[in-house]
């Protein structure tokens, strides 16, 4: 598996959709350094952890293009041919693509960190938290990578894998708003009262906000959204943020610091067993 491992890494570094995620991730981080104008100083760490969804999809897709090659040159048969396992040409997949989805989440996170400096953005947390959240996200990151190989790899085409990764990546993004969105909700919501002149004049008292959700269902959503690694990247660029200020705000993730790392593990085990299980049993023709 080592000599296999190596010849695809000098592979990736001669793959083209490789270097176009990487430059992506720079870019779109100093973009969004630059180019952005809030009307005020933001925090550093917003511009480092904000669009790391956009980066796992990104290069969701040119991981699939980059295990497609294998199917359009003939390369997995030839090296079943040469004696390699199916079980080796899996993990080694499945090793690089984790990788490419590391290696283009620091450049993203390394690029806003020194634009961030460049325009004398400071930091707004701890480096403990700091160093927590970017642990969460390369956990997310391998979480993705372990979604996208089986689908890509058991495809007989460039296209058909790309195509199912594409649509798998936009399936974990749109559920994972929906979520969002349901979780965030209030547990309590303050009615506040308005004069006519829209100025606020006071408070006319607290309620009980119904589209909370409540008790084993909210259990199980925070399960499905953790499990979700387009969601929980998304996610992570303000829980460092989140808390329980009363009737204002709700934590949509109890203990997320130590569920996502958990559950992305849990996560990348299952679908790893399950994409090598296919993998093994598929008919390469």
């Amino acid at each position: 598996m080592n000599r296999l491992l190596n010849a695809e890494f000098h592979r990736l570094i001669r793959n083209i959709p490789f270097w176009a995620g990487v430059v992506f991730s720079a870019l779109y981080a100093a973009y969004d350094v630059f180019f952005n104008d809030f009307g005020y100083e933001p925090d550093r760490e917003s511009f480092m952890f904000g669009n790391i969804f956009m980066i796992i999809f990104v290069t969701g897709l040119t991981s699939a293009l980059f295990i497609g090659d294998e199917y359009a040159s003939g390369a997995i048969r030839n090296k079943i041919s040469a004696g390699h396992t199916r079980c080796g040409i899996y993990m080694t997949e499945l090793l690089l693509c984790s990788g490419m989805m590391i290696f283009n989440v620091c450049i993203h996170i390394l690029t806003a960190m020194i634009c961030g400096a460049i325009r004398s953005y400071s930091f707004g947390i701890e480096m403990s938290v700091l160093l927590k959240v970017f642990i969460c996200c390369l956990l997310s990151s391998v979480a993705a990578a372990a979604f996208i190989v089986p689908f890509a790899i058991n495809m007989t085409t460039k296209v058909s894998g790309l195509i199912a990764a594409a649509l798998i990546m936009l399936v974990l993004t749109m559920a994972g708003e929906r979520l969002y969105q349901s979780l965030k909700q209030p547990e309590y919501r303050i009615n506040y009262l308005f004069d006519e002149n829209g100025n606020n004049v006071g408070k006319d008292g607290v309620y009980k906000n119904e589209a909370y959700i409540r008790g084993k269902k909210r259990t199980a959503a925070e399960a499905v959204y953790i499990l979700d690694p387009v969601a929980a990247a998304y996610y992570e660029a303000e829980m460092q943020y989140d808390n329980d200020i009363y009737c204002e705000r709700s934590k949509i993730v109890d203990k997320p610091f130590v569920k996502i790392p958990v559950f992305s593990l849990i996560e990348s085990a299952v679908l790893t067993g399950i994409g090598l299980f296919v993998f093994i049993r598929k008919d390469l023709k």
